[in-house]
């Protein structure tokens, strides 16, 4: 659909990077040759909410389609539907799961393999007995150890959408005692 002409700003750049055909969200105006999954899963959010929701739907389905069945996580940046950064940040995935969830899309082979890309992140961290993720896949495929709060943020939350509140408790208390507690000087 069309934007109204009242539509805001960003909602009317959301649509016009949009590609009609398949649903993915590109970065910039285009061909999505520049398509990052986080980024794209926001956007679809950000069309539910203003009442796009056959467009935030085809976003999603886009993004399903592309997961990697091999992790269940997605790729940093996509050229249409060919990756072009293969390392995997947990950050899109959490995000992809929480659009998932913030626009009624459904599919359960998507939500639990993802699940289970962000449960591989934590017992692949550093330290997997502190209960956070890692920094996901780099482009070889080698797990990154060093944990970022937002990665765990997202995924605290996208455990939360998905009623894993064990797991997004356990992330929650060490964000608090390790990260929060570091940057306080506790």
């Amino acid at each position: 659909s069309p934007p109204p002409p009242n539509a805001d700003t960003e909602i009317v750049h959301i649509l016009n990077c949009r590609d009609r055909t398949s649903g993915a969200i590109n970065n910039v105006f285009g061909e999505p040759t520049w398509v990052v999954p986080g980024e794209m899963a926001l956007a679809a959010v950000a069309l539910a909410i203003m009442g796009y929701h056959e467009e935030a739907t085809q976003a999603c389905a886009w993004l399903a389609s592309v997961q990697d069945p091999a992790d269940g996580a997605w790729f940093n940046q996509y050229d249409h539907e060919t990756p072009t950064n293969a390392g995997k940040s947990p950050r899109h995935t959490a995000q992809v799961l929480m659009a998932f969830y913030q626009c009624g899309y459904q599919n359960r082979m998507a939500v639990e393999n993802g699940l289970s890309y962000l449960q591989d992140c934590i017992v692949n961290s550093c330290d997997p007995a502190d209960a956070c993720l890692g920094g996901g896949k780099d482009e070889s495929g080698a797990w990154i150890e060093t944990e970022w709060l937002s990665d765990n943020v997202y995924a605290a939350k996208a455990f939360e959408y998905y009623g894993l509140i064990t797991e997004a408790n356990k992330i929650k208390a060490t964000i608090n005692s390790e990260f929060l507690n570091t940057a306080l000087g506790a």
